[in-house]
């Protein structure tokens, strides 16, 4: 019989980001827990935010760590928590989002890293001076001092050794799973589909100004398209602006946040979920849309074909035309039935929960040989 382990998990971000890096953290946490429910389960969080997906968390299969009344939370997380980590002997400790504390942990402790992307190392100029001098101070202190980085991606583990010269064993892939709910067996058929959809944050890297620029050009010859996310930048502002000043607007919807079960409404009616990137660590709306039988149209660029797999049309290069030219291809009803269909199999087993908290696990114990 295997021992039964402690494991502990840096819980910020499970505990108080609606999304991204929270709904990882979330995932992954579940996962473990509903197919290791024998192990020990401690989450280490400054605060625990107001909201409902933090219930199942707060039961009793968790153990949860805060700061007292009187610490400050950030200077608790980087310094305090080795103590009660060396207190209640913890075998594992799992930063979830690029961070472990500033403080070693017990030697008895093996200390592991999830790494999601190196978007300020590669992309420097989408960050303040101050973020990016954090960034590498902490996050480089926590890829060196880790026994084990965990990488979302194979594209992220080849920025991981290419920029931070890490020995390739240190560096495991483990692909970041989706929430379930978005997986879909009755899947719509082509004819009901209306419009395209984005889904992500209104900011540069995710290509979203290549989008209205096809629509500026080819507009005509284009079903509408809905856009899911926020941003309150100036880049978020220009591309509104773009929009009503050339009359796009019949054709180009800005909606904003909206919850889980309106996503996935509007995932399983569109024709094909737009992701023209420069760069993600993952690209978490790919999976959820294929999930949902919905295939994407993606550019070539770092984890997106990885994610995709045979679930896209991928633009030829980065500009509005290719991806108004990949646009068109999945207006072909065979085509876009062959991406729908092989996307959903690909993404339901590459990323499906289950296998991927046990290869985790395996990691964890491998560790502790």
């Amino acid at each position: 019989m295997c021992k039964k382990l402690k494991i502990g998990f840096d819980a910020k971000r499970l505990f108080n980001n609606n999304t991204g890096l929270g709904n990882y953290s979330r995932t992954l946490v579940r996962n473990l827990v509903e197919n290791y429910p024998e192990h020990e389960y401690h989450l280490f969080t400054p605060k625990i935010g107001k909201h409902s997906f933090n219930d199942y968390f707060l039961s009793d299969r968790f153990v949860v760590h805060t700061p007292s009344a009187f610490q400050n939370g950030n200077l608790w997380r980087s310094i305090k928590i080795p103590d009660i980590v060396k207190k209640f002997k913890l075998d594992i400790y799992h930063g979830l989002s690029h961070e472990l504390p500033l403080i070693k942990l017990p030697s008895n402790c093996r200390s592991v890293c999830t790494f999601h992307d190196l978007i300020f190392e590669l992309f420097p100029e989408q960050f303040s001076f101050i973020d990016n001098l954090f960034f590498r101070l902490k996050y480089r202190r926590s890829a060196r001092n880790a026994d084990l980085i965990i990488a979302i991606s194979e594209s992220t583990k080849a920025d991981m050794l290419e920029l931070y010269h890490l020995n390739s064993d240190k560096v495991k892939v483990v692909y970041q799973s989706y929430n379930q709910y978005f997986n879909t067996s009755d899947v719509r058929p082509f004819e009901d589909r209306k419009y395209f959809l984005f889904v992500g944050s209104l900011i540069q890297r995710k290509g979203v100004h290549l989008i209205i620029d096809a629509y500026l050009h080819h507009g005509d010859s284009l079903p509408a398209i809905k856009i899911i996310g926020g941003g309150k930048g100036t880049y978020a502002k220009d591309l509104k602006e773009k929009v009503e000043k050339n009359n796009l607007s019949h054709k180009i919807q800005f909606i904003g946040s909206v919850s889980n079960e309106q996503l996935k409404n509007y995932y399983q009616n569109a024709i094909a979920t737009l992701l023209p990137a420069i760069y993600e660590g993952f690209g978490i709306p790919i999976v959820e849309s294929l999930a949902t039988g919905t295939p994407v149209v993606i550019s070539s660029y770092s984890s997106l074909p990885e994610a995709a797999g045979p679930g896209a049309e991928i633009m030829r290069d980065y500009t509005s035309n290719a991806l108004y030219d990949a646009m068109m291809q999945m207006l072909n009803p065979g085509n876009w039935q062959d991406k729908s269909s092989r996307g959903h199999s690909y993404v339901t087993t590459q990323f499906d929960g289950n296998h991927l908290s046990n290869q985790l696990m395996h990691i964890y114990r491998d560790l502790l040989k």
